[in-house]
């Protein structure tokens, strides 16, 4: 795989873990109904009559920063074992009735929760119920179904990490970021525990995990509340939490105060590549104001062929062949600001990498023009509107914004802000992101 494909992979993994913050443009748009079961699960409900679809979604507050220490991988573990069977619905059989449906399914897990979505025919929602209320209380484990997983685990991780180089850099330079903090594991996990996890370890981790309490049901497309609360009730309602749904307290992590930096080679890699990362420190309490100008800063400044990073450096000057810049804002705890580029074979990357600097002084001194500002709101108002027309994009985003422990409104927030920035709100971002004591760069070079 080269930088360029792997950038395009990143770009499709930071859609899905802090898309909400750019697509939200022109808000939800649709009506949305909230509600909470006697046991603790909350329902949300978005209708979009558009088309006969349906999008389920079940989002479990726990991700790979919920693990122990020792027992990493878990939350990704699971993505895979829900899909197993349960005393309902034995082994393939979920499968098999979804096929039949033409129903799609999937699942994805980040540092904060672990999410299975469905989409499938409006008439299905109630099967749909009956499948993940099961999954939720009546997974069927044995050690047959761990061992089988875990080989197929073991093989996503050497395709991930240990055979694309790029993933080992980004693994590293995450471990570098958060020396202590558990966002530094792997989502994965690291390959020594998920060698060693056991049946044990993972009926401890469901039961610990996956119930009402601990979960969100959201159902979008071609549905009336009433329905669904009705389904909700009949399916989810009888379902009990086994203990107390918690979140063990995390280590916190003082903000760096010095650049770090690191190299790395590989026979396997073509072009030398730059990676640097900026920790943005706590983003709990981010205004919505906040999240629009980060997200806005990264779409000026790399995002497409008229952000300034590109337009100079690719286009104009030529000493690069590729430069991306995102911003990953949907983590509780932590934001973080990524910057990728590759000089062009003639260049050298200090070259590149001085370049980039001053650019990026420039914003923090200057600020971006009224002109580039209306251009990347312009944008992120396509995107949304294109967003819209898939209740699995609609679904997730929506998915991700409860997942990052905010209310749904923050969608609505984000928009409203959003057409509300000025220059000066970008240049405030700038200055707060671009802290050089709060980097990690990453030089991967060709090893002859």
């Amino acid at each position: 795989m080269n930088i360029q494909e792997y950038i395009q992979r990143l770009a499709l993994a930071l859609v899905v873990i802090a898309g909400f913050l750019v697509k939200a443009a022109i808000g939800m748009s649709l009506p949305v109904t909230e509600f909470t079961l006697d046991n603790g699960m909350n329902i949300i409900v978005i209708e979009d009559h558009r088309s006969p679809v349906v999008m389920q979604a079940v989002v479990y507050k726990v991700g790979s920063a919920d693990e122990e220490t020792g027992k990493t991988g878990l939350a990704h573990f699971f993505e895979h074992l829900m899909f197993k069977g349960t005393t309902k619905y034995p082994k393939n059989s979920i499968d098999l009735l979804l096929d039949e449906n033409g129903a799609e399914r999937n699942a994805y897990t980040t540092l904060e929760t672990t999410v299975y979505f469905t989409r499938a025919k409006a008439d299905m929602l109630e099967t749909l119920m009956s499948i993940e209320s099961d999954r939720m209380q009546n997974l069927v484990l044995t050690p047959e179904v761990l061992e089988t997983e875990r080989k197929v685990v073991q093989e996503e991780r050497r395709m991930r990490m240990e055979s694309d180089p790029f993933g080992a850099a980004f693994e590293r330079m995450n471990a570098t970021t958060f020396k202590t903090h558990p966002y530094g594991r792997p989502i994965i996990g690291a390959p020594e525990d998920v060698a060693n996890l056991s049946l044990d370890d993972a009926n401890r981790f469901y039961r610990a995990h996956y119930m009402p309490s601990n979960a969100i049901l959201l159902v979008v497309g071609d549905v009336k509340p009433a329905d669904v609360n009705t389904l909700a009730q009949a399916y989810f309602g009888p379902v009990q939490n086994r203990v107390v749904a918690t979140r063990a307290p995390r280590k916190a992590e003082a903000l760096p105060t010095t650049a770090e930096r690191l190299e790395m080679q590989d026979a396997r890699v073509t072009d030398t590549t730059l990676f640097r990362t900026y920790n943005m420190g706590p983003n709990a309490g981010i205004t919505p104001r906040e999240a629009a100008a980060n997200a806005v800063l990264a779409s000026i400044l790399g995002s497409n062929s008229q952000s300034r990073l590109i337009k100079q450096l690719v286009t104009r000057d030529s000493v690069a062949t590729t430069v991306n810049t995102s911003y990953r804002g949907s983590t509780d705890e932590i934001g973080l600001f990524y910057v990728i580029a590759t000089p062009r074979s003639t260049v050298d990357v200090s070259d590149l990498e001085r370049r980039i600097d001053i650019m990026l002084q420039d914003v923090k001194t200057n600020g971006v023009t009224q002109l580039e500002l209306q251009d990347a709101v312009n944008t992120a108002a396509a995107i949304d509107i294109y967003a819209r027309d898939s209740a699995v994009s609609l679904g997730t985003e929506a998915a991700e914004v409860l997942a990052s422990g905010r209310d749904i409104k923050f969608i609505d927030e984000v928009s409203a802000a959003l057409v509300e920035l000025k220059s000066a709100d970008i240049q405030a971002a700038a200055q707060k992101v671009f802290d050089a004591n709060r980097s990690v760069t990453l030089i991967m070079r060709p090893k002859s």
